[in-house]
């Protein structure tokens, strides 16, 4: 009875966190909230572009470093208390100088504001690494989702003619693929090539299965798609076909890959 009552405790709080956390990755959205204030502060299209690469920069560089000492580490958790307790700092303190800034703002105002989005963008990259890995243990496998499908419901480039892959929640499919065993710094540059993080893009941790049946904890990657798929680009679709036949994976998978049909 301890043990499940741990294990619902748990899960409540990390989903409490998560809200928040994703909450505030929402407020502060490069592309969308801090461009317009970038924007409104500066007028620069060039400033509003650096505070987008200095998120950018500053989410992925630090995990380099954090993912190699918190892999070591039996506790991940003081990781990422420092890392959600800087970001409330950092908030509160872009707040505060917003708050008090008089109209226009001056140079000391935008070299202030760079400086603490800067220190909040290192500090949400201390915090990526052991988020994730709490998630991954705190949440039982039953909670999140095991059967998922794959979908076309992305917006590629260009715009009607190109639909990525997505997965999608589905009680009655399957997703077949590849696993990787990889490190949390491989998992850090698979990350970069991925252009995560990304608007309504995120890792997904699930309870995989191998060839032989045996559970295994995996990361791949989610998007908010929409409701009615696309068709993927040709080139797009023969690499999925190809790299599944390369693998050997089950021809009912060969044969629904078969099936998409492709933008023309």
């Amino acid at each position: 009875m301890s043990g499940t009552a741990d294990s619902k405790r748990s899960f409540r709080h990390i989903s409490a966190a998560g809200v928040f956390f994703q909450g505030g990755a929402a407020a502060v959205d490069t592309s969308t909230v801090i461009a317009a204030l970038v924007h409104g502060l500066t007028g620069s299209a060039l400033a509003v572009g650096a505070a987008a690469a200095i998120a950018r920069f500053g989410w992925l560089f630090p995990q380099l470093f954090v993912a190699y000492y918190a892999q070591r580490r039996a506790r991940r958790l003081p990781f990422y208390a420092v890392g959600a307790f800087g970001r409330v700092a950092c908030l509160a303190g872009l707040a505060a100088l917003l708050w008090l800034a008089v109209s226009p703002a001056g140079a000391s105002v935008v070299v202030m504001f760079f400086a603490l989005w800067t220190v909040y963008a290192f500090v949400s990259g201390i915090v990526a690494v052991p988020y994730n890995d709490i998630v991954a243990r705190s949440i039982p496998s039953d909670r999140r989702s095991r059967m998922l499908a794959l979908r076309f419901n992305l917006e590629g480039r260009p715009k009607g003619k190109a639909a990525p892959a997505n997965l999608s929640a589905d009680p009655q499919a399957e997703v077949w693929g590849v696993l990787y065993r990889i490190t949390r710094r491989d998992l850090v540059h698979l990350d970069s090539t991925e252009g995560f993080p990304g608007r309504r893009y995120r890792h997904l941790w699930i309870e995989a299965e191998d060839i032989d049946g045996r559970p295994l904890k995996a990361v791949t990657y989610i998007a908010d798609g929409n409701e009615v798929d696309g068709n993927p680009s040709l080139r797009y679709l023969t690499l999925l076909r190809e790299g599944a036949r390369a693998h050997g994976l089950p021809e009912s998978y060969l044969r629904f890959l078969d099936s998409v049909k492709h933008a023309e």
